[in-house]
């Protein structure tokens, strides 16, 4: 095997920290299947969505060859969704939007939910303009379906150019990962998985000039890939900058 592929793979770096919130989509299959949305900061460990954050997410929806599903949130638990429709064997996509929210930190270094610079009455530190996107693969049965090896639309999207069910621990696996539909050239990407250090990337590496990286497994479980986008806005008066985070989430088999 490619040593560097096998060195790559032990970037267990304790490089960054996760985001202050991390955002991932997940799914589940207990004899019955449902769909939540992961927002916090322990991968990946449910939370309940505090209450004034609850309009910042879309409904999660359902991607399959023959057709998109909106799902209806359970009235139990805040992040859990429900579908009442039967899936037939296949792979699918789950994905989720966390709507464009503006962030304002003021002098007292408090944040401010869905305030520019201009709309807060102490003066203001910095303020970026969040959008989080996520998706989900997960798979009913053997039967290869390619819809999750394509982009769904997503501004940033992180794309699976085999399917994860296929994935096994020793052998690299690569993403592609485009943004407003191109390719993303020479980006950072960095992946954790289920039972790794809390707050930490257990791989670190970069797309090439088509936006594709490869990542080497070496254990199994719930994995979760990301990348991310800033830009600096010209006209800062109302905000400093723009941050598009992309997650995709997956189970690697024992």
């Amino acid at each position: 095997m490619n040593i560097k592929k096998i060195l790559m793979g032990f970037a267990f770096l304790a490089i960054t920290n996760l985001s202050a919130h991390e955002y991932w989509v997940d799914s589940q299959n207990d004899g019955k299947l449902s769909f939540n949305i992961g927002y916090g900061h322990d991968f990946p460990k449910l939370e309940k969505i505090p209450e004034d954050r609850l309009g910042l997410f879309e409904p999660l929806k359902i991607t399959g060859e023959k057709q998109t599903i909106e799902l209806k949130k359970s009235s139990a638990i805040n992040y859990n969704y429900e579908s009442n429709e039967k899936l037939e064997e296949g792979s699918y996509v789950l994905s989720g939007v966390y709507k464009p929210t503006y962030w304002t930190k003021d002098e007292n270094f408090k944040w401010y939910q869905g305030k520019t610079k201009d709309e807060i009455e102490t003066k203001a530190r910095h303020c970026e303009k969040t959008q989080l996107e996520a998706k989900n693969i997960f798979s009913i049965g053997n039967k290869h379906s390619d819809i999750i090896t394509k982009p769904i639309g997503h501004k940033l999207e992180i794309v699976p150019l085999s399917n994860p069910k296929d994935y096994k621990v020793g052998e690299p696996f690569k993403v592609k990962v485009l943004f407003k539909n191109r390719p993303l050239k020479v980006s950072v990407v960095k992946a954790t998985l289920d039972g790794y250090l809390k707050g930490k990337y257990a791989y670190y590496g970069r797309t090439d000039l088509r936006g594709v990286t490869e990542i080497l497994p070496l254990k199994a479980g719930k994995w979760l890939v990301k990348v991310q986008v800033k830009k600096e806005l010209k006209d800062n008066t109302k905000c400093d900058e723009e941050i598009n985070v992309a997650t995709l989430t997956f189970d690697i088999k024992e």
